[in-house]
């Protein structure tokens, strides 16, 4: 009996166990909810890669650019919502952006203005996008501002790396760093080489060298010099093709030799210190390099000293903005070389008194040039070939100051298609050739009272269709 009643629990306790072991059902699942974060078909599903992201602000890759004072171009990437589109805000003229507005993405590029300040520079843009905003800073470094004494000539190269890697304390960035220099002591022209060779320097002082000729800064990227007092002679293209932009002649300065500043294109304003001794500008054996200021196409006006004498050949040929030459009062100058004032953009001029002959071509082709006058007195004597050749808008030629003139070579008028009058006090008339002037059916020309009927019985000038007496 005991031992049934032992195997009946053994048999209970088995079925028990396998009870356990059997799978239990998955639980019916619930039904999505309206804004189920799992459901990709949810339109307000915020995990959804099709739907713009609202939370995206407004940011930039960079929150400020740093530049060197000679400028150049860096760039931020602005990050915005997708769809929209941001503005810009804010600035100073110096620091010029590519784009005002733009999308996401967008790389926006600064380029910065060559600087020559001694004080850093800053500004702050504003980025603003569907009502955030984001803040960028701009600075630009002052330029460096060095002094230099040259005790023997030839050392200047030699001190500058020393004095830079003191200032620097690398003296691969001494040339680039160096902005604004002051050299005092002895100088020469391996010194001037090294000074050309800076390219980003852009204002120069060697007032307090003993320099008395200056050469050999060709090429040189300065904007800005003060030339020493005790200069006396600026030789052959001393700042042929430069960057110069400004320039005071000491009144020292006797001679200016050919192509000295020749092809300076930014060249605006030369002017000669009061008292100026000047006596040449260019050589009377010309050398064919340039004349001293050819092609300073951005020279608009400059007053001769009264000092000088001669102007060499093509001096001013090819200043195409030079539309205004004025002499000083009392002017000693004699003769104007062949092409001296050519291809410029001169619109009149006033001869002074004290010219005694123009040479070939001196005005030639200098199509704006509307008006000639001769001033009282006039020691005029010769006019040389195609002196006013193809100034086609010369209107007037106002002789009537000129008493001496004896020869009026080939074609000296010729192609002033648009020359209306026509004056000349000469009382014998000048020897011409035929072909001289280009006249007009009512261009007019006025003579002595006393010279009309030799005028118009005279060679060249009967040609005129009106010949009359000055007023």
């Amino acid at each position: 009996m005991k031992k049934a009643f032992l195997l009946f629990v053994l048999f209970a306790a088995m079925v028990s166990c396998g009870k356990g072991d059997e799978p239990k059902p998955d639980p019916t699942p619930n039904p999505p909810s309206q804004n189920d974060p799992n459901d990709p078909d949810d339109p307000d599903n915020p995990n959804d890669p099709e739907k713009p992201n609202e939370s995206v602000n407004i940011s930039l890759s960079t929150s400020s650019l740093s530049f060197y004072s000679y400028g150049g171009a860096l760039a931020t990437m602005i990050t915005c919502p997708e769809g929209k589109t941001w503005t810009l805000s804010g600035g100073e003229s110096w620091c010029v952006p590519n784009w005002t507005s733009g999308p996401n993405g967008a790389f926006l590029v600064f380029t910065i203005e060559d600087y020559t300040g001694t004080e850093d520079r800053n500004a702050t843009y504003t980025f603003t996008c569907d009502g955030q905003t984001a803040t960028l800073k701009v600075t630009q470094q002052a330029g460096k501002t060095i002094s230099i004494h040259v005790a023997t000539e030839g050392s200047l190269q030699s001190i500058l790396k020393e004095q830079a890697w003191n200032i620097f304390g690398n003296d691969n960035i001494s040339l680039l760093d160096i902005r604004n220099l002051k050299i005092t002591g002895n100088v020469n022209d391996d010194d001037c080489r090294t000074i050309a060779s800076m390219f980003y320097l852009r204002n120069l002082d060697i007032s307090e060298t003993t320099l008395t000729e200056v050469n050999a800064l060709s090429g040189a990227k300065f904007k800005n010099i003060i030339l020493p007092k005790n200069l006396k002679k600026i030789r052959r293209g001393a700042f042929e093709n430069s960057a110069l932009q400004a320039i005071e002649i000491p009144a020292n300065v006797e001679t200016i030799e050919d192509a000295v500043f020749a092809w300076c294109s930014a060249l605006t304003n030369v002017t000669f210190e009061q008292g100026s001794q000047l006596k040449t500008i260019g050589e009377e054996d010309f050398t064919g390099r340039g004349g001293a200021f050819c092609a300073c196409s951005s020279l608009t006006s400059i007053e001769i000293p009264a000092s000088v004498k001669y102007i060499s050949s093509q001096t001013f040929s090819q200043c195409t903005a030079l539309t205004t030459v004025d002499f000083e009062s009392g002017s000693k100058l004699v003769e104007i070389d062949a092409f001296a004032f050519s291809l410029s953009g001169l619109q009149s001029i006033e001869i002074p008194r004290s010219v005694e002959t123009i040479r070939i071509g001196a005005f030639e082709e200098c199509t704006d040039l509307a008006i000639v006058t001769f001033e009282k007195g006039s020691q005029l004597k010769t006019l040389f070939e195609y002196t006013f050749n193809e100034c086609l808008s010369l209107k007037t030629i106002d002789m009537s100051a000129c008493t001496q003139v004896n020869n009026i070579h080939h074609n000296a008028f010729t192609k002033c298609k648009s020359l209306q009058l026509c004056k000349i006090g000469t009382v014998i008339p000048p020897t011409i050739l035929n072909g001289t002037f280009n006249l007009l059916p009512t261009s007019t020309l006025q003579v002595p009272a006393e010279s009309v009927d030799a005028y118009k019985k005279a060679y060249g000038w009967k040609d005129f269709p009106h010949i009359t007496s000055l007023d």
